[in-house]
């Protein structure tokens, strides 16, 4: 009997649990409607939509940009995916080590992969890649734009017709705009960094770009004291900015093969499509691709799926204006979350209802 109710209450337990998990996230989005935006489409069928048109943070915009732009010069022999790169020039743009801690979790990676020993060891552009997009390692992403070309970053805003997309800034240059190492109060930084449009940000994120690629010292120059909340909280609120719903047209595009040949999607799969080297997802599903990135008030989540029966969903959601508890909160919970709205219609008709904001009469 005992061990009857200890079955009953792993297998409903685990089931209810999972669905509180959901419903902390839903009742989130219910109560903070305005600090959200949801998109979900399913075999080509818009689902759920929230502020899918409004312009709103996508912190994984500029990673996705990237990887595609690599992929394609991968592919085309622009540049070789398996060229190696010192591991200590992506410490050079480690600026900012207790706010970045992604970068310990990517090297604990490849010491365990590629036998790294020291930062003078050598590494691919592919595992530069890798740590983008698995480990959320700006450096990463500011080496990538660096050997691709900030330019084609830049220019495939138009291409991929990302509507009302701010100009992309380099993470790692936009971040040394906050650093203060001429006694000017914090207040001054701040503002000044905040005056400027989105080209004039991205502008002097080059420069800063230019400037710690051309000093090696220039991560020792940096206040120690450097990356406090406030200034992390400007630079998450200058983040890319786009149209969630142009967002998730590209994923679907991507998803399809619609942009280019067959030589750049195996690329392509490669590089974005990593979780499928996981056997539960590979046994489950043909195409797969997972990306999660979060800064010190956002999170974004990215999925793109097609199961062994053909069906296709996109799931692109995106939360800004957080506290710290809430943050920690939604990605707690954002599997459990995603499952549901992968597999209970009823869960997302209660959200697109709660959603729908009643005109006054």
């Amino acid at each position: 009997m005992k061990i009857c109710l200890l079955l009953l209450f792993s297998f409903f337990g685990k089931n209810i649990f999972a669905q509180t998990q959901a419903d902390s996230v839903a009742n989130f989005i219910f109560k903070n409607k305005k600090k959200c935006a949801l998109y979900l489409v399913k075999d080509n069928a818009q689902v759920l939509a929230h502020q899918e048109n409004n312009t709103v943070p996508i912190a994984t915009m500029s990673d996705l940009l990237t990887a595609i732009e690599f992929a394609k010069q991968s592919t085309y022999k622009v540049i070789d995916s398996g060229e190696k790169i010192p591991l200590r020039e992506v410490v050079r743009y480690n600026i900012a080590e207790k706010v970045l801690p992604e970068y310990e979790d990517w090297l604990t990676h490849l010491l365990v992969t590629k036998k790294v020993q020291d930062i003078n060891t050598s590494v691919s552009y592919a595992d530069i890649c890798n740590g983008m997009l698995q480990f959320g390692v700006q450096p990463c992403t500011e080496i990538l734009i660096d050997k691709i070309g900030y330019d084609n970053i830049k220019s495939s805003i138009v291409s991929y017709n990302l509507t009302g997309h701010s100009t992309i800034a380099l993470p790692i240059g936009s971040l040394a705009l906050y650093q203060n190492r001429k006694g000017t109060s914090e207040k001054k930084v701040l503002q000044a960094v905040n005056d400027l449009d989105d080209d004039g940000y991205a502008a002097a994120s080059y420069v800063m770009h230019l400037a710690i690629k051309g000093d090696s010292l220039f991560k020792n120059k940096i206040p120690v004291n450097f990356g406090n909340d406030k200034t992390m909280q400007s630079w998450s609120n200058n983040l890319p900015q786009g149209s969630l719903k142009s967002y998730g047209n590209l994923l679907q595009s991507i998803l399809k093969e619609k942009m280019l040949d067959a030589r750049f999607y195996k690329t392509l799969r490669s590089v974005l499509e990593w979780k499928m080297n996981d056997k539960s997802i590979a046994s489950n599903f043909d195409r797969y691709m997972q990306k999660t990135s979060s800064t010190i008030n956002t999170f974004t989540q990215t999925n793109f799926a097609k199961n062994k029966l053909g069906k296709e969903q996109v799931i692109v959601y995106t939360f800004f204006d957080l506290k710290s508890q809430d943050k920690a909160m939604l990605m707690r919970c954002a599997a459990n979350f995603e499952e549901r709205l992968i597999s209970d219609n009823a869960f997302i008709k209660k959200i697109q209802s709660n959603l729908i904001v009643k005109s006054k009469k």
